[in-house]
């Protein structure tokens, strides 16, 4: 090995060793209820306790998706993403620290859908993890 090689070698462990981290599960309730206090600046009013909204749950086969509303092109590179999404949900199911964005719409003659907003190749792969036999009846979904 020549000396190049071992010193790359050296900065690529190194670098790994700059960003290991050890994190221990810490509690949402007491974290929730410091609010900002530590990082409000003077004359700001801080929020005392912070809040959180609701994740819905819904049946991924109820979302429809916008013509023309998702600008990327779905090109090899877009489907091999897909491919790598499913085969994780595969394994583990649909993350649920991903939420899909949707916007509920009144189709009129009290009919409501689901659009999807955000989250395209997640939607994709979700539909083909379902296709391929995999039971996820509902995903979690953030409505904008």
């Amino acid at each position: 090995m020549d000396a190049i090689t071992e010193q790359q070698t050296d900065a690529v462990n190194q670098m790994d060793l700059d960003f290991r981290l050890n994190i221990f599960p810490g509690s949402i309730k007491k974290a929730i209820a410091k609010g900002n206090r530590d990082v409000i600046l003077k004359g700001e009013v801080p929020i005392e306790k912070f809040g959180s909204s609701d994740l819905w749950n819904i049946d991924p086969r109820c979302i429809e998706v916008i013509p023309g509303y998702n600008v990327r092109v779905k090109n090899a590179k877009y489907y091999q993403k897909v491919e790598l999404l499913k085969n994780n949900m595969m394994e583990f199911g649909f993350s649920r620290d991903s939420p899909l964005s949707l916007f509920v719409t009144d189709e009129g003659d009290g009919k409501t859908s689901y659009k999807l907003k955000r989250g395209h190749r997640r939607l994709e792969a979700v539909l083909a993890v379902i296709a391929a036999g995999k039971t996820i009846k509902t995903v979690p979904c953030i409505i904008a």
